[in-house]
């Protein structure tokens, strides 16, 4: 866990082609501990969905989004007029991007921490701690990342599937970039590209 971890840093602080290299080392480390063990769709989280858990992860989601957008209205951070739509350069890759997040926090790490930690409450706070870490030091991530990789681990604890998570952090993140001006997120960069933005 922690080489694959040092990598994701060593990526969010770098740029460039630094950061690719970082990006494809930190890749490629987490999928040859992952597959080395020929693991099955399920224990991947990868099988069909189960229905209870999807429709309570998604509908919960859904709403959380709305109220997302529905703070941003009343701050001031978000206008429903003038919506700038996509608030990223392109959804499709966010919620790809959404996915593969989901993949590393719960296959990578929570499974992990699940069975070095022999308790998979306390795993649950773990890997939800090293989520939130990974996007220091953007201010408004940060604690919104914790709260999410909690959530996140505890309903894969529960079902033990990604999709839902991944259709549901990338509803999330779309509503939190569009609610939140662009000041105030910085175009959700973390490490040395959120320092650079300023």
């Amino acid at each position: 866990m922690a080489i694959v971890y040092g990598l994701i840093e060593a990526a969010i602080w770098t740029e460039d082609r630094t950061k690719l290299l970082w990006t494809v080392a930190a890749t490629a480390c987490a999928l040859i501990f992952v597959f080395r063990r020929r693991p099955t769709l399920k224990e991947l989280g990868l099988n069909l969905p189960p229905l209870k858990g999807t429709l309570w992860t998604l509908s919960a989601a859904a709403i959380l989004a709305a109220g997302i957008l529905l703070g941003g209205w009343i701050g001031g951070t978000w206008d429903p007029r003038h919506p700038t739509w996509p608030p990223v350069e392109n959804p499709g890759l966010y919620a790809a991007w959404a996915l593969v997040q989901q993949f590393l926090l719960q296959i990578f790490f929570y499974k992990r921490l699940e069975v070095a930690l022999d308790n998979s409450r306390f795993a649950v706070l773990g890997a939800a701690l090293l989520f939130s870490a990974a996007h220091i030091p953007n201010p408004w991530l940060v604690p919104a990342t914790l709260l999410g990789g909690l959530v996140f681990c505890e309903l894969f604890r529960r079902y033990r599937n990604l999709y839902p998570l991944g259709a549901a952090h990338a509803l999330l993140g779309l509503a939190i970039a569009e609610a939140l001006s662009v000041v105030l997120l910085r175009h959700m960069r973390v490490g040395i590209g959120y320092v650079d933005s300023h």
